[in-house]
């Protein structure tokens, strides 16, 4: 669509593999990585033009980046429902993470998942609650290590 007659558009309908995904100018989906999906734009000017785009889209794995920055620094595991754990597989974005460590500010590992669940919710190996302050953690990712920081507040 032409980006010239953007404020003219109307209204906006999109479809993703068949099913509607939207009106807004702006829409997000979930995608698995390297899968190829069917995305169409219906658009309508103010004056009555239509206009529709299809496209067929792949979020290659190579598209996905990592930086320490991704994961949220911060959590409250008070089972509130909200920022309970953190999740380092950033909602599957990073399935090919084959291992986490979180450690104290002692350096002694307190948490591990090599190749499984790469949450953490807070506690110990044995079910109980970590204190607050601050954890360190390692990641590899695709071969890479990365390292950061988290907050556990209570």
């Amino acid at each position: 669509m032409n980006n010239s007659v953007q404020s003219e558009v109307f209204s906006y309908k999109w479809i993703l593999d068949g099913t509607y995904i939207g009106s807004d100018p702006v829409v997000s989906f979930d995608a698995i990585k390297d899968q190829d999906y069917t995305l169409q734009l219906a658009a309508q000017s103010i004056n009555h033009y239509r206009d529709t785009s299809i496209q067929i889209i792949n979020i290659a794995g190579a598209a996905l980046s990592f930086t320490s920055d991704s994961i949220a620094n911060v959590f409250t595991p008070n089972y509130a429902g909200i920022n309970d754990d953190i999740d380092f597989s950033m909602g599957n974005d990073f399935v090919d993470c084959s291992a986490v460590y979180v450690y104290n500010r002692w350096g002694a590992l307190i948490f591990e998942s090599i190749e499984g669940f790469p949450i953490w919710v807070g506690r110990t190996f044995v079910g109980k609650p970590y204190q607050e302050g601050i954890y360190f953690y390692r990641l590899e990712v695709n071969g890479t290590n990365y390292t950061g920081y988290i907050t556990l507040l209570r």
